[in-house]
Formats: C-alpha cells, sequence, structure tokens
C-alpha cells in the first residue's frame, strides 16, 4: 500500500513508523498489595489495523492467539482469560469503536495542504497514515473529508507522560495553517 505501511507517498520519510496492525495496551490494572500476587489482572488495549481487513478476521486471529498460549501454560489453560471486544464486531454497546478514516491524496483539500505545506517549509508533502485514534475519523464518518496536520511527531511522547512539541515545529505549523487558509478561500498577498 502507498501510505499505509510503505512510509509515506510520495516519499517513504515518514519517521513514525506507520505498521499495518498495531496492538496498544492502555490500561493495566491487577492485584491489591505490592508484596502478594495478584487475583486478577485487566488489560484494555487498542488493535490497529487497516480499513481493508475484517474486524471479525482481526478478532478472531488474536482469540486464536490468545488462546493457543492459554493451552500451553498450566495455569491459563485452567483459567482462561475472558476476551471482551469492540462493539463494533460483536454489538455490544459498552465498547467505543474509532474506525479508520480515508481521504485520497488528490482531494481539492489535500492538494492545498500540499500546496501549502510547501509554501510555509519550502519541502513537498508526504502523505502518510497515522496508527493512532484521529478526530478526523468523526468528520469522515458524517462524510466530511477531514486530514489532520499537527505540530511535532509521534516521537515527542504524544500523549505520554513527558509530551513536548518544539517551537519551531508549532511555528511551521502556523505558516502552514495560515497558508491553507488563505489558499483554500482564494486569498491572494
Amino acid at each position: 500500500h502507498r501510505i499505509l505501511g510503505g512510509g509515506g507517498y510520495p516519499m517513504p520519510n515518514d519517521k513514525q513508523g506507520v505498521g499495518i496492525f498495531t496492538i496498544t495496551p492502555t490500561i493495566i490494572e491487577g492485584g491489591q498489595f505490592l508484596a502478594a500476587l495478584a487475583g486478577s489482572c485487566k488489560m484494555t488495549c487498542q488493535v490497529y489495523y487497516p480499513q481493508w481487513v475484517d474486524g471479525k478476521e482481526v478478532w478472531n486471529e488474536i482469540k486464536r492467539a490468545i488462546e493457543s498460549v492459554s493451552a500451553a501454560d498450566d495455569w491459563l489453560k485452567d483459567n482462561p482469560p475472558k476476551l471482551k471486544v469492540d462493539k463494533s464486531i460483536e454489538g455490544r454497546e459498552e465498547y467505543l469503536f474509532w474506525g479508520p478514516n480515508k481521504v485520497s491524496v488528490e482531494h481539492p483539500g489535500c492538494q492545498t495542504l500540499a500546496t501549502s505545506w510547501k509554501e510555509a517549509t519550502g519541502k513537498d508533502a508526504i502523505f502518510s497514515g497515522i496508527k493512532a485514534v484521529d478526530d478526523s475519523t468523526w468528520f469522515g464518518a458524517r462524510g466530511i473529508p477531514a486530514v489532520t496536520l499537527g505540530p511535532g511527531t509521534i516521537a515527542a511522547g504524544a500523549h505520554g507522560i513527558d509530551e513536548y512539541v518544539l517551537v519551531d515545529n508549532i511555528l511551521r505549523c502556523c505558516k502552514t495553517y495560515a497558508a491553507m487558509a488563505a489558499n483554500w478561500c482564494g486569498v491572494t498577498a
């Protein structure tokens, strides 16, 4: 795929490491006391997969992998993990489904943003996917084309303990946003 897993389009210079599949543990809970074995453990994960793969297929593969590991473990084979999955796959309402979003690189908004990036930075734009949840999904679900451009990199601790954004990155994005607004609205100097 020329964008996902390919490191970006038209040049594979994307450093965020966009992969096709990612399982991210986001919450791990267990135990009651420092010096005692936990009686239970709960782990919540986000599973990212490409939009052309069926969610049930992904879920079944994860279930088979966990069942296989559990069958080979003395304790887990008698106490198998209880698995729950996103409502979009099993129809349960207590899970949030954050679906994929796709906008063609040929879309006028993408092309205008690429032109604006070039004007603001002097560099060609690289179109890439992001292996994380993103608010553009909600726009896309309503038929509103949306892409994401923000300062910083995933490697700068995004949503982590030491998240940061360099001032130069903020300035570069502000210049791009201004150029995008002017270009999109047809404003000339």
